[in-house]
């Protein structure tokens, strides 16, 4: 019996800047395998283990939640499929509401002070770290710059 699994690597990040790590945990059926990726923005991929980098986030009211299946074909034909969601958040989008926002500032504010705990999205610059260049990044972003 064929049965498809996967772990994904982060299972949240930011778009156009994590690159998530799938990889493929299927087990039984009769090789080789065929392999068919969807990443929930349109994108697809048919490597028994791949990466993606989203470009773009869910809409609002999905935000900010892609499901990730990966279906399996063996060669008799058997074919499964599983399902996982990660979660894919805007640069600057530090409290996670969908909204770039002077509330955003202030969050990267209080992670710098460690009042709150770090957030995908407080992450603005993309450069794995957060500082008060992510504030300024996102007082760009509010300004449309």
């Amino acid at each position: 019996m064929l049965t498809a699994d996967f772990s994904a690597s982060p299972t949240e990040g930011t778009a156009n800047c994590t690159t998530f790590n799938f990889t493929n945990g299927s087990i039984g059926g009769m090789p080789p395998y065929s392999y068919e990726w969807e990443f929930g923005d349109g994108a697809n991929s048919t490597t028994r283990n791949t990466t993606h980098i989203y470009t773009t986030t869910a809409p609002c009211d999905e935000y900010p939640e892609f499901n990730v299946t990966l279906t399996v074909t063996d060669n008799l034909g058997a074919s499964d499929f599983a399902t996982k969601t990660v979660d894919v958040y805007k640069l600057g989008d530090a409290n996670g509401d969908c909204l770039i926002n002077m509330g955003d500032a202030t969050k990267v504010e209080r992670i710098i002070l460690g009042l709150d705990p770090p957030t995908p999205g407080a992450d603005c610059t993309c450069d794995g770290l957060i500082n008060m260049a992510d504030v300024t990044c996102i007082e760009h972003k509010i300004l449309g710059g």
